[in-house]
């Protein structure tokens, strides 16, 4: 057992990591300035108007493929954690066929309980 939560704990903090990249990636970009801005008096000084010039480009399909990877390890220590859970109930499976009738299971309760929640 102590095994399945070993991966459970090493998928969180795997995706703590992405997630501080991330928030690093995102830092960084902000304190080089990207967005300038300047303030114009409007004709005949009638009051002002505040004008955003064209900023430098964001690297979002960058920060598109940290993100996926870490909602990737979030779902795998989810999926680890569901069998971990299952086996203080049941013997471990034995074979793969045990464990598709454990995943269909866990999926029909899912739909159970979504159509009760809608009803």
């Amino acid at each position: 057992m102590h095994d399945l939560i070993q991966m459970i704990d090493l998928k969180l903090i795997r995706a703590n990591e992405q997630v501080g990249t991330l928030a690093g990636q995102i830092k960084q970009w902000i304190s080089s300035d990207p967005i300038k801005t300047k303030c114009e008096l409007r004709e005949g000084r009638l009051g002002s108007r505040l004008v955003i010039e064209p900023f430098s480009e964001t690297p979002l399909k960058q920060w598109g493929l940290c993100i996926g990877e870490c909602v990737h390890n979030l779902r795998t220590a989810l999926d680890n954690l569901a069998f971990a859970l299952a086996r203080l109930v049941h013997d471990q499976p034995t074979s793969p066929d045990q464990i598709v009738s454990l995943s269909s299971k866990i999926e029909t309760d899912l739909n159970a309980a979504r159509k009760s929640v809608a009803a």
